[in-house]
Order: structure tokens, then sequence, then C-alpha cells
């Protein structure tokens, strides 16, 4: 499954495959990208702060398949939500002022 969405800053896809859980962001300015499911915020909402748990260290998780699809819809309706994303937003912004996120660019849509 997959599901992309935009915000006024970012453009986010959510993606899930028998376990394996991932929600990807691209600045729309720069278009650099980053997978953002592990950010301590994200993450936090995501698993409902259980952000010890060695399943969800790195930018890709596989997980349970049932997991991974509670996960992607909790991921869905957090990205549907308006003020979600702009807390959502905060997170990236601070994470990306860190130096986290590719260096890579994306290429523009035209």
């Amino acid at each position: 499954m997959e599901k992309r969405f935009r915000s006024s800053h970012y453009r986010f896809r959510v993606r899930e495959n028998r376990g394996c859980f991932s929600i990807e962001a691209t600045d729309l300015v720069s278009l650099r990208y980053s997978s953002v499911n592990n950010v301590v915020g994200i993450m936090g909402e995501l698993v409902n702060g259980d952000t010890d748990n060695p399943l969800f260290g790195d930018s890709t998780w596989f997980l349970p398949p049932n997991l991974a699809k509670r996960l992607f819809e909790r991921a869905v309706d957090m990205l549907s939500d308006s003020e979600n994303v702009n807390r959502l937003e905060r997170y990236l912004d601070e994470d990306r002022s860190c130096g986290e996120w590719e260096n890579q660019r994306r290429k523009r849509k035209i």
C-alpha cells in the first residue's frame, strides 16, 4: 500500500508492503528528503510512546504485517489532519536543521 500527501512545506509518502513500513518526506523548496518515521516526535505519535522498542530504530521498519498495516492506517490518519500535519512539520523542520536529511535532491516533477 502507498498513500501520498502534500502539505504547505513537505510532500509525504507512506508505504507498507508485507510488514515493511516507512514514511518519506520531501522538502518542497530544497527537494531534500528523508525517511521520517523514526524522527522522535513522529515515532512517539505512531507507536504511542514505545520509542525504546528496537523494532522502531531504523528508517524502514520490518514488522509483523498486521502491525505494519495498523501503523500505515495511523500514519494516514495523522497526515490527513491539518493540525497534526502542522505539528509534524515542526518536528521535520527541527530534524532538517540538525542536518539529518539526505544530501540528494529529488527531481522536480514537471
